[in-house]
């Protein structure tokens, strides 16, 4: 049942994956107004550290993010596509097993 879902939920967003991993900037978030401020009951963007995006996760603990070349992309929509094919094969009352 978990890789019915999982496969459901692949082949939903395949399309913006691939968006996504064409233009990596073009999905990101446009919210930058902070919770206090939004009005009650519209789902938040920022995680647990009270932070918006990644960069500003990622320079509160004193680093950066990496730039990703289109290797890099190219590489992480073929992940995308093989768990895709990966829980359509186990959707139908199988599993996937990680080594």
């Amino acid at each position: 049942m978990t890789s019915k879902k999982l496969y459901g939920d692949f082949a939903a967003f395949a399309r913006r994956a691939k968006e996504y991993y064409a233009k990596p900037n073009s999905l990101r978030p446009q919210s930058s107004v902070p919770i206090s401020t939004r009005a009650k009951g519209k789902k938040s963007r920022i995680n647990q550290a009270g932070l918006h995006s990644a960069a500003q996760l990622a320079n509160a603990v004193g680093g950066g993010l990496a730039s990703v070349d289109s290797d890099d992309l190219a590489w992480m929509q073929e992940v995308y596509d093989d768990f895709r094919k990966a829980f359509r094969l186990a959707s139908n009352g199988g599993f996937v097993m990680f080594c």
